[in-house]
């Protein structure tokens, strides 16, 4: 009768492929029987997003888990991209994989322990494979939550032979409930909310650390040990070459998205948009693209894991003596940026605290358009009062009743419609960044050390709290 041990000790487990893994093309099964855990992405990304190691755009990175016995024959099916009223798929590449037995029963293991990371219901209805999609996680610690998947089910089920019981019990401790936070080098990895008030954070780092063994294959550590600025990990993962420069291959038609918008849904009702004092959909912002502030027009609101976030497309802009101008066509709308294969690009998600007006980074040339390129954020449908001259008076003061009644003059010139604040903004729970907004637009002050000193001359307090940036916007409004 065959032994059901797949290694005699602990040690030749973590020193074979079923534990660390490997790019798909460089190993071969554990045993003829075995099947695969992979990790797919989707070439619809950048490869910057996949290597870098804290991406920009990190809450919008997806990875595709599944598994598969025949890795060659899924290789295939998954580099086509399709859109057909059964399902969309966009097209993926396998970048890595482990030869395990059962390998359904590893899948299921990853899939509910990244449950907080996989979010089908932001998706759409025809996605295929939507359970399978892993978001914000780069690929290390990805890597390692499959690795000590595979190890507490190699426990589990008695492949490993000898008494491994404190092992055991100190990985299943921690694989025991899903984590809706990881943390990895100090940086958080946000997934969805498992719990309306508890939260879980595993240590990912911690967790490895302790262990003691090496995590990446072999094929890595020997080929780049010696190299005095070796490529990352994931670098290696995705073969990246780091002296030839561009990539030279010729293009795949195959490889492509099926869909523009990573398969995720947006909204334009600003209402419904869980943001506070947003920006109205058309508006141009800039936001950071490869580390620098870049145009871009909003073009809706996220739904599901992106609710609370925009929805922008980038647009095409020329800059020609510090003067930044925009291409327009032929019904004299701002041009969208296509790729270099006259594609229209991915939309992307950003955070609001990730937009800036156009006076935040544009401060020496003047609006263009001032129905396009808002210099501050627009409240849309609620009573607003604007910061230039008069408001209430001290002597006069009254409660602001809900007949819409306006409490100032508009702002300097602006758009109709266009405005800041409202008071009852003032009156009710409001962050500390809204306040200092608040404040910079009332004092027309910029510098943020000059902003703090003239608070701090109104209301005399600590500007390091709420209540005296508070008091001295209303003390500016004879409040």
């Amino acid at each position: 009768m065959a032994s059901q041990y797949l290694y005699d000790d602990i040690g030749s487990f973590f020193d074979s492929f079923m534990w660390t893994g490997d790019k798909a093309y460089a190993q071969t099964p554990v045993k003829p029987w075995f099947g695969w855990i992979y990790i797919s992405e989707f070439n619809g990304f950048n490869v910057q997003d996949y290597t870098n190691l804290y991406p920009d755009n990190i809450q919008n990175l997806k990875y595709k888990i599944g598994y598969t016995l025949n890795i060659a024959q899924r290789t295939e099916a998954l580099n086509v991209s399709t859109n057909t009223d059964d399902a969309i798929q966009d097209s993926s590449t396998i970048v890595y994989t482990w030869s395990v037995p059962r390998p359904f029963t590893f899948e299921t293991k990853v899939k509910r322990f990244l449950k907080a990371f996989i979010h089908a219901d932001a998706l759409l209805e025809t996605t295929q494979g939507k359970t399978e999609i892993v978001h914000g996680l780069t690929l290390g610690p990805l890597v390692n939550v499959i690795q000590l998947c595979i190890l507490e089910q190699c426990l589990e089920h008695g492949y490993i032979k000898g008494d491994n019981s404190v092992l055991k019990n100190k990985i299943m401790s921690c694989m025991r409930s899903p984590p809706d936070i990881i943390k990895d080098n100090n940086h958080k990895y946000y997934g969805k909310k498992l719990s309306k008030n508890v939260s879980y954070t595993m240590d990912m780092k911690k967790v490895i650390d302790g262990l003691d063994v090496e995590t990446y294959p072999s094929n890595y550590v020997s080929n780049y040990v010696s190299m005095n600025d070796p490529p990352t990990f994931v670098q290696y993962v995705f073969d990246i070459q780091l002296d030839n420069g561009e990539d030279q291959r010729k293009d795949n038609p195959k490889l492509k998205d099926a869909t523009n918008i990573t398969s995720e849904m947006i909204i334009t009702e600003p209402d419904n948009s869980g943001i506070d004092h947003p920006f109205h959909v058309g508006a141009g912002v800039f936001t950071k693209y490869k580390g620098k502030y870049s145009p871009c027009k909003i073009i809706g609101y996220g739904t599901g894991i992106h609710k609370g976030q925009y929805v922008i497309e980038w647009i095409e802009s020329n800059l020609s003596n510090s003067q930044l101008t925009f291409p327009t066509d032929s019904n004299g709308k701002y041009k969208i940026w296509m790729t270099v294969d006259g594609e229209r690009p991915r939309h992307e998600y950003r955070q609001p605290d990730e937009l800036e007006p156009w006076n935040r980074i544009r401060t020496k040339q003047q609006n263009p358009n001032k129905k396009i390129w808002s210099t501050h954020v627009v409240r849309l449908g609620r009573d607003v009062i604007s910061s230039k001259k008069k408001a209430i008076s001290s002597k006069k003061k009254k409660v602001i009743s809900s007949k819409k009644k306006r409490v100032s003059e508009r702002d300097n010139g602006e758009d109709d419609g266009d405005f800041f604040f409202e008071l009852g903004e003032l009156e009710g729970p409001i962050t500390l960044v809204r306040l200092k907004e608040i404040a910079g637009h009332l004092f027309k002050i910029e510098d943020e050390k000059e902003l703090k000193e003239k608070v701090r001359e109104l209301a005399g307090g600590n500007t390091g709290h709420r209540k005296p940036w508070r008091v001295a916007i209303l003390k500016s409004l004879n409040i």
